[in-house]
């Protein structure tokens, strides 16, 4: 695959922004970037060889880098099978030894892709010129006749040493590679929830990449959202480049690289959804600003919120239950001006982060029963000003329940 390369600012600021982290989530990052660019190819030689190498290290190393900062506050743990390691092999071990421990696995593919000339078989490069196949087949590479495992022969492998019941923890599979998402359909077989990538040739991995996971996993996206979105903000970069007008397929260059996404497309990386009858509790913190819960709720549902009886915390040296108490003067900013001060308050937003508040809110206090205006997310905080949460100890153990 002949791709363009473009080292993005990361916008790791929105990382910082709060979320719960993906307990006994964790991604395996399958990554071999041979590091051919088109330009190079009028390079004479020993020249194009070494440029060739210097830009796949600084692509795994910026990958690996940006997986690890962005990502490990949310994930459990990061799995980095890069290069060497970058192998079929490596990638059931883990993929095996992960589900074992309970873990929900999401795996990132990152390299190149493409297909046999006659259009039949899709695949995805690995290290050392493996292929990774929607079957097992037999391969030119080169000129020398290869067999390769494919795909759907990962559960098939899994089973003969684990049983015939095994069945992996595999969520999400996302792929920059050219023609990955043809794959799509072979990883949705062997147990992936949702899986994603691009049908033609994809000239623009970077910034979709970052976007995506960015959305996907910080702001609480679908992954069929993230993906749109993601290709949206990334068309920006590429526009100014009059090469990314001319077509392939009848699509220009911008177009082909848009992603497709099978398998539940409004899957969502940590969001909970209860069931009629299902209860779950929270801890929210008196000393910060915005406990995002990752419960989604959706218009038209009924839930019952209550907090313990014993359960207080303080405003400075003031204590209260989740009921709050009258405020004062010095109170009057409170960031919800009808209910008491330090009342628990719960509040929509569209996203899981701080700045995209829907200005729907509701008073919780140690009992209520609400039923949602909109779809979105809970965050829930103690009424208080929203500069003065330094001061603010101790918590309270909220138990939600949905009704219908």
């Amino acid at each position: 695959m002949k791709k363009v390369l473009i080292i993005c600012l990361v916008f790791l600021a929105s990382g910082i922004l709060q979320a719960q982290p993906g307990k006994n989530t964790v991604l395996i990052v399958l990554q071999e970037n041979t590091g051919k660019l088109s330009f190079a190819q009028s390079i004479p030689e020993p020249f194009r060889s070494t440029l060739n190498n210097v830009v796949d290290g600084l692509a795994e190393n910026f990958e690996n880098f940006k997986a690890k900062l962005q990502l490990s506050d949310r994930y459990e743990k990061v799995i980095l099978l890069t290069n060497t390691a970058c192998t079929r092999a490596n990638l059931l071990t883990n993929l095996i030894n992960q589900t074992k421990l309970g873990k929900t696995v999401d795996l990132l593919v990152l390299g190149h892709g493409g297909n046999t000339q006659s259009g039949n078989t899709f695949f995805l490069v690995l290290n050392n010129d493996e292929r990774l196949p929607e079957d097992d087949v037999t391969l030119t590479i080169g000129k020398v006749n290869k067999s390769f495992k494919g795909i759907r022969s990962l559960i098939t492998d899994a089973r003969a040493t684990q049983g015939s019941g095994f069945n992996f923890n595999l969520r999400l599979v996302y792929m920059c590679n050219c023609k990955g998402g043809n794959t799509n359909d072979a990883w949705l077989s062997i147990g992936a929830k949702t899986a994603v990538g691009t049908v033609n040739n994809n000239y623009m991995p970077e910034p979709q990449i970052t976007y995506f996971f960015n959305d996907f996993v910080i702001n609480g996206k679908t992954a069929q959202q993230a993906a749109n979105d993601s290709w949206a903000a990334s068309r920006p970069f590429y526009s100014l480049i009059p090469q990314m007008q001319n077509r392939e397929n009848n699509l220009t260059l911008i177009d082909c690289s848009k992603m497709k996404v099978d398998g539940n497309a409004s899957l969502r990386f940590a969001a909970s959804k209860l069931g009629v009858n299902e209860s779950k509790s929270f801890v929210i913190k008196a000393g910060e600003s915005f406990n995002h819960t990752t419960l989604f709720m959706s218009a038209g549902e009924q839930y019952q919120f209550t907090v313990g009886g014993t359960d207080k915390w303080k405003n400075g040296g003031t204590e209260t239950t989740a009921n709050g108490y009258q405020p004062g003067i010095l109170d009057a900013a409170r960031r919800q001006g009808s209910y008491n001060m330090m009342t628990l308050v719960g509040e929509i937003f569209r996203d899981l982060n701080n700045t995209s508040y829907t200005g729907t809110h509701f008073k919780i206090g140690t009992s209520r029963t609400y039923t949602a205006a909109i779809s979105g997310y809970l965050m829930c905080h103690a009424n208080d000003v929203l500069i003065g949460y330094g001061d603010n100890t101790g918590l309270v153990t909220m138990t939600v329940k949905r009704l219908k």
